[in-house]
């Protein structure tokens, strides 16, 4: 292999992997060497990578010269280029001579044989250029035009996108299909372009690029918590798709599921609202799912609470409706009589008796009592409800991730172990001895029952540390965004270091989580607060803390690791062995 040969081969790498400058630097290194179409090529897609579009079309005009060979590529880069800058009708210029050149290319090489793959790779970049210019049409008829020679699942992929730009769903789902084993998200697209023709999911306009699912990610870390930047993400065509494939995809956890869902709802404008009345009345759609989105419509108000809501639900059209819950005395009092009769039916094995007076008083009064919602969901696992035991444990959790309390884990776990639940028992039992270490007491030997249960019956050892550290992982991997508002670092603390901190800073430690977070929130807010904080630091906490303010805030945790020591025995665990 040759000089120019090594120096085009390295500078590939580097391309492929991002290094868009080394890149520059390599390709123009093996052009000092020798001119090539080819190399040059690569040299201005580097360029166009970097967003240095005068350059790329400076580098690209040797390749773009009449009387050269044809190079339908430099034309359909020229014609990306020229997008990119607003020059639409030069582009048009370039992409009708990428075409032109590709079919005359084509057919002097098939005087002698089939043309090379490498040939016929050029039809990628060209659907690209089209669809840079929203030439719909035109990408659904080159697809057609040129599709028994194409073997790349880009050129499928963006005839789909055309289809289903084009309202032809049916054959965005064919395409699609075709290219289904080549990676999971392209088999749910299928299902999306036929939900689409359904009229299930509203139309929307599809972008000729594949998504970055960590890009995206990245854009919802600096969205979090900031309603504006949210509407803005959930306008983006690509956001939406990848959401919609999360969301559709079965073996994703339905927790996040539901997440990604209620985002599409609250912020995406009209498109989002239609999109959930759609899913409400479909049969296609899970139910779980339709839960979520009618909570989403009261929350932003779309419905009142209580007001009627039309759902398919459980294999039926029929009403039904969300509720604020809000714990209260008076309810507790009102509800007692009404638990105390639904128990005494269970007990008498009258089960749905027992279940629709408990939903009557639930969901169409919206009273709340803790105790009748645990027995509803003990009455749904009898009676073999799947979705509506599900729905409530969802509720459950919602409250106990709000309600900072020992008994209401206690009993929460004592429920999972009843109907089966066993990993969500283990959780609340972790949640217990991590962040409650109970006294001897009563509800101290009423855990060791729980977790001696757990051990012998279900081979589970929760007094060993995995079941702990599993449920500290999850708190620690929460995402951050990289400058989060003080409102949201408090949201994102796990709720034994909200005690720790009111314990610290004097505060009487509310029941409510919300609670406890607005205390601190409103202690921190406070200047001469902050400055005793500070003063009271130690020295590494104030020099680590100056040179995080040095740099906007935040530092990736490798280099703060490799500047100040490893976090080992620290994160969630700091209570192990010393105080906040």
């Amino acid at each position: 292999m040759d000089d120019i040969q090594k120096l085009e081969e390295k500078g590939r790498k580097q391309l492929e992997s991002g290094d868009y400058r080394k890149a520059v630097r390599t390709f123009n290194k093996a052009l000092a060497f020798q001119e090539d179409h080819v190399i040059r090529n690569n040299l201005s897609m580097a360029y166009y990578l970097m967003d240095d579009y005068d350059s790329c079309l400076q580098s690209l005009q040797l390749n773009l010269a009449d009387g050269g060979p044809p190079n339908p590529y430099a034309h359909s880069l020229a014609c990306l280029t020229l997008v990119k800058t607003g020059q639409l009708r030069d582009a048009r210029i370039q992409l009708e001579k990428a075409i032109k050149e590709m079919d005359e290319g084509t057919r002097a090489l098939s005087r002698f044989g089939k043309p090379p793959s490498s040939w016929d790779e050029y039809t990628i970049i060209i659907l690209r250029a089209a669809g840079a210019l929203q030439d719909h049409r035109l990408v659904y008829e080159l697809y057609n035009r040129w599709r028994s020679r194409q073997s790349n699942w880009e050129t499928a992929y963006f005839g789909g996108v055309a289809a289903f730009n084009l309202k032809k769903y049916r054959q965005a789902a064919s395409y699609w299909t075709s290219i289904a084993g080549k990676w999971l998200p392209f088999t749910i697209l299928q299902r999306i372009a036929v939900l689409a023709d359904r009229r299930t999911i509203p139309h929307f306009t599809l972008e000729y690029a594949h998504f970055d699912p960590d890009k995206i990610m990245k854009i919802a870390e600096d969205a979090a918590g900031n309603p504006t930047k949210m509407q803005q993400m959930m306008s983006n065509s690509t956001v939406r798709l990848f959401y919609l494939t999360n969301i559709l995809e079965e073996e994703m956890e339905m927790e996040s599921r539901k997440l990604f869902l209620s985002y599409m709802v609250r912020y995406g404008g009209e498109w989002g609202c239609q999109l959930g009345k759609n899913w409400l009345l479909s049969p296609a759609i899970n139910d779980e799912l339709k839960m979520t989105i009618a909570m989403a419509f009261v929350e932003i108000g779309v419905f009142q609470p209580g007001e009627p809501i039309q759902v398919y639900f459980d294999n039926q059209q029929q009403e039904v409706r969300v509720h604020e819950f809000v714990p209260s005395r008076e309810m507790d009092a009102r509800m007692v009589p009404v638990y105390e009769k639904a128990v005494n039916l269970a007990r008498n094995n009258n089960y749905k008796e027992a279940t629709r007076l408990l939903e009557s008083s639930f969901y169409e009064e919206g009273n709340f009592y803790f105790p009748a919602l645990l027995l509803m969901i003990r009455l749904y696992h009898k009676q073999g409800e799947k979705q509506k035991k599900h729905h409530l444990i969802g509720v459950l959790e919602s409250f106990c991730e709000q309600l900072d309390d020992f008994k209401l884990h206690l009993e929460v776990a004592h429920m999972y172990l009843d109907i089966g639940e066993i990993d969500r028992a283990a959780l609340h039992a972790a949640a217990i001895e991590s962040q409650h270490p109970p006294t001897e007491s009563e509800e101290s030997e009423m855990l060791d029952e729980i977790l001696m249960k757990l051990f012998l019956e279900n081979d589970i050892n929760s007094y060993s540390d995995f079941i702990i550290e599993d449920y500290r992982r999850q708190i620690e991997d929460k995402r951050l965004t990289q400058i989060p508002s003080l409102t949201q670092g408090i949201k994102n603390m796990p709720a034994n270091w909200l005690s720790a901190a009111c314990q610290l800073y004097l505060l009487a430690p509310a029941r409510l989580r919300k609670d406890r977070e607005r205390q601190i929130i409103t202690f921190l807010q406070e200047e001469q607060n902050l400055q005793k904080i500070i003063q009271d630091l130690e020295p590494p906490g104030r020099e680590l803390l100056r040179y995080l303010l040095q740099h906007d805030g935040w530092r990736r945790i490798n280099t703060l690791t490799r500047k100040f020591g490893s976090m080992e025995e620290d994160g969630f665990y700091w209570e192990d062995t010393f105080g906040p």
